[in-house]
């Protein structure tokens, strides 16, 4: 494929994926103005002095948000006080020096822009940063996402697609160099993901359904793969999200320091050939029999989500 596009691999440094990054931010939320441009002079559309949301949702959201940064609400309101919409709005009403509607009318150019940095990070990984730059503008206009993260489409959606593409980056780069360090980020953001969206549960079955069987079909033997799945499995448990990401702290560090002693007790206790050679059979025997337990696993788990 690449011999047809006659595509060469290659990798950014650090400044030029940052202004790559800054580029694609600009240009993304410069064309998500039109909702403005078409309605400054309405005053018809105006309340305190600002453009209104054009989204229903958008103001049960705020509510929740007015209400936190009033300190509380009326019994039996159903103020959204916990959902996230309403807490990130609330934090960044308490921390930027604008008006509660400037924020609100702003926030989903600029969350929704930000999906251009995972989809130039995945260019990167792939060690083809400018076909991201270009996956970036595209990707970052495509229409239906544009219009659902224009400026005044106060919802969910400015980070439903922007986390779970920030998750696929994170399952590409370790996929691509099996580095411990990329191993918590995937895992990470579907928390963050389950916890903005609750309903992006079939789209992260699906994301870790594809990566299992591309795991069996091509690295069966990988136990570095088996180590995400797991992650991303305790990522997908219905527990709150601080706990998860603690869970997943802690078994990435298990991992990581099981590894380490292996690597440590190769290196001091070498061994004869013989008895290195049995050890090996035996080691081997064990691994093939925690994997295909593995497997199994993985397989039960996959029927009882879907």
């Amino acid at each position: 494929m690449k011999q047809f596009f006659n595509v060469e691999e290659s990798e950014w440094n650090v400044s030029k994926i940052s202004i790559a990054i800054l580029f694609t931010f600009i240009f993304s939320v410069s064309l998500r103005y039109i909702w403005v441009d078409q309605f400054k002079d309405v005053e018809a559309f105006k309340w305190l002095g600002q453009i209104m949301i054009n989204t229903n949702d958008g103001y049960y959201f705020a509510e929740g948000a007015r209400d936190i940064l009033a300190g509380g609400h009326q019994e039996n309101d159903g103020s959204p006080i916990h959902e996230p919409a309403s807490q990130i709005t609330a934090l960044f009403a308490k921390i930027l020096p604008f008006s509660f509607e400037t924020i609100i009318l702003w926030l989903p150019a600029f969350l929704g822009s930000l999906l251009v940095i995972p989809l130039i990070l995945i260019g990167q990984t792939l060690k083809q940063p400018l076909m991201g730059v270009i996956g970036a503008l595209v990707g970052s206009i495509a229409y239906s996402y544009y219009n659902r993260t224009m400026v005044g489409y106060y919802d969910t959606d400015m980070l439903s697609i922007v986390l779970p593409t920030f998750m696929l980056w994170g399952i590409i780069a370790y996929l691509k160099t099996t580095e411990d360090r990329f191993l918590i980020i995937a895992p990470t953001f579907l928390v963050l993901y389950l916890a903005w969206y609750g309903q992006g549960v079939s789209l992260a079955l699906a994301t870790i359904g594809f990566l299992f069987l591309y795991t069996l079909v091509f690295h069966r033997r990988d136990f570095g793969n088996y180590k995400l799945l797991s992650l991303l499995f305790v990522a997908l448990t219905p527990l709150n999200p601080v706990i998860k990401i603690a869970l997943i702290l802690v078994i990435f560090t298990i991992f990581h320091y099981l590894e380490n002693s292996k690597s440590f007790a190769r290196k001091k206790e070498p061994k004869p050939e013989d008895t290195t050679i049995q050890t090996t059979v035996i080691l081997k025997k064990k691994m093939t029999l925690m994997t295909n337990l593995i497997k199994l696993f993985y397989i039960k788990l996959l029927l009882v989500y879907l």
